[in-house]
């Protein structure tokens, strides 16, 4: 096929040189912190011609070949390396011990970046040191810390970032004061210094009443940064039913609402992949379906795979699945066993933060003709949107819309808190309907185990906007095989289910992969189905739902036309 191969060498050009590569698998933590501020201020647009890679992650060869074609990189050593990165950056020094401040690493990143320096336990002879953090911050706690570099260096940032320095959250999920027991969360560390985020962790930032919230609140209330915030990295304090304050917009509940996440904690090299030209221009995905008549007597599903709203999940096991995908497909492409219609989500910070593994993953999609893209939750960030303040809302439809423009889709998954449904459907969801640029959306529920009550209990979606043309999906999440609840169901539960619905019936499927969800388990669920049971795109799911129309909770057989 020519549009793939045409991508392709597209990709391999704009990389035609070879990037400096560093292996800092076994580098001590003070080493891999000075490397990936090295890397972060050499992938700047006026850094390394070619770029610096840091091998750290387990994908981090495979990436390599893929995206510049390099399969046995020459390895610069690490002393060299960082030798000639306090050079080339004017011998600028910060000093910190990577010990006795592990829990201000995402400080010390922050002012590494904004300095334009390099932190180091020691200063070389010859180096200028711009910021003692051995005697600034001697004694600092996270929050002593967060304070003077919000003091001192906001003007100088670009958005929001957490970085967990190594505190155990998970052990002691109830602990507002939770232990050191890892290593810093080093992966976003590169882009961090290259955008100049401003990092922090605290432990009580979303706890209201804490000191640590009062600084937060602060924060979100009075910066420079684009609104509605966007916060990079991950949140994973006090996981209680899920990580509760994963999503940011529920963080400060006494301010506006206005932040909502990046995924992205664990993605190193960042810095490297954002160093092309971003995606602007609206992309090629496959062709979509003939328009197919709604047919009554048919059952149709939408199957999403979830999870793309996160980087590093792109990065890593989603690149897999994708793989193995174009395999079954190639062996029988057009089998709707073997090659059935599938929707992913992606993030669409990949558009300018990782374009050109955006384009591979659009690459595979090309190959198999039967894979389409569509945002992740809750569209341009993870994000509840439902509870934003007017103008929030407004600028994250914009950019939702723009999103959409840019990646050829017109559908969405979207999050929403328990506890706003009802204000997001009278007032959030049919705004998407002015412009119609978003047609389909499937929501889920946090936390996830509470049911949607606005849905009525036969009622499969909702049709919402002045021309009733958004259709909001009742939903229906499947988390995989290993747990109990509705949302856990093995392939045989699951095909049961769909072939036991109501003929006519119109239902989209979001997965994540929490609960065991992998590509075999789709495969051995397709397999299983009714002749009457028919995958469908995403897009092609909202079509027929408009096609049928009727939003109440009466019967199928009494709407179906």
């Amino acid at each position: 096929m020519l549009l793939p191969a045409l991508l392709l060498s597209c990709v391999v050009a704009v990389a035609a040189q070879r990037p400096t590569v560093v292996d800092i698998r076994t580098a001590s933590s003070a080493a891999r912190l000075a490397a990936l501020t090295c890397s972060g201020l050499a992938n700047r647009p006026l850094g390394a011609p070619a770029g610096v890679y840091l091998l750290l992650g387990p994908e981090d060869l495979s990436w390599l070949a893929d995206i510049v074609n390099v399969t046995e990189p020459t390895l610069t050593p690490l002393d060299e390396f960082l030798s000639d990165c306090v050079h080339a950056n004017l011998g600028r020094v910060v000093l910190f011990n990577a010990t006795t401040q592990q829990r201000l690493v995402p400080n010390i990143l922050t002012i590494a970046a904004v300095l334009d320096a390099v932190p180091l336990e020691r200063l070389p002879t010859g180096a200028t040191l711009v910021f003692d953090a051995l005697a600034v911050m001697a004694g600092f706690s996270a929050l002593d810390a967060t304070r003077y570099v919000y003091e001192h260096h906001v003007n100088a940032t670009s958005t929001m970032a957490k970085v967990n320095p190594g505190l155990d959250v998970h052990g002691h999920p109830f602990s507002p004061h939770p232990p050191l027991k890892d290593p810093p969360s080093w992966g976003l560390a590169d882009y961090i210094v290259k955008e100049r985020l401003f990092a922090f962790f605290l432990n009580n930032g979303c706890i209201p009443s804490s000191e640590e919230h009062a600084l937060v609140s602060r924060m979100v209330s009075s910066n420079p940064w684009p609104k509605p915030i966007a916060v990079w990295g991950y949140d994973d304090t006090y996981p209680i039913a899920g990580d509760i304050f994963e999503a940011e917009t529920d963080c400060i509940l006494n301010a506006t609402h206005n932040m909502g996440q990046v995924a992205s904690d664990g993605f190193n090299n960042l810095a490297f992949f954002s160093r092309q030209p971003p995606i602007q221009s609206p992309l090629v995905q496959a062709p979509r379906p003939p328009h197919r008549k709604y047919n009554a007597s048919q059952t149709y599903v939408t199957l999403l795979i979830g999870d793309g709203d996160n980087l590093n999940f792109l990065k890593g096991s989603r690149r897999e699945w994708m793989l193995d995908r174009v395999q079954r497909c190639a062996a029988a492409p057009s089998s709707l066993t073997e090659c059935f219609p599938l929707g992913w989500t992606m993030s669409p910070h990949t558009l300018y933060a990782a374009p050109d593994m955006y384009r591979w993953y659009l690459n595979q999609s090309l190959v198999t003709q039967r894979d389409w893209f569509v945002l992740p939750p809750s569209g341009h960030l993870y994000a509840y949107p439902g509870m934003m303040h007017p103008a929030d809302q407004a600028a994250f439809i914009a950019r939702t819309e723009e999103d959409c423009h840019v990646m050829n889709t017109s559908a969405l998954v979207s999050w929403e808190w328990f506890g706003t449904w009802n204000e997001s459907i009278d007032r959030f969801y049919p705004q998407y309907g002015v412009n119609s640029v978003v047609r389909g959306i499937f929501p889920v529920n946090v936390p996830y185990m509470i049911p949607v009550l606005p849905f009525g209990r036969t009622q499969q979606y909702m049709l919402l906007g002045e021309h009733r043309d958004v259709v909001l999906f009742r939903p229906r999440e499947w988390r995989g095989a290993k747990g109990s609840g509705s949302q856990y169901r093995t392939a045989e539960q699951m095909a049961a289910e769909l072939n036991g619905d109501e003929r006519g019936s119109i239902v989209g499927i979001y997965t994540t992969s929490d609960g065991g969800m992998n590509l075999q388990l789709l495969y051995d669920t397709v397999k299983l189905l009714a002749p009457h049971v028919q995958i469908v795109a995403p897009e092609e799911l909202a079509s027929l739902a408009v096609q049928r129309g009727g939003d109440d909770d009466e019967p199928v057989s009494l709407r179906a036309s």
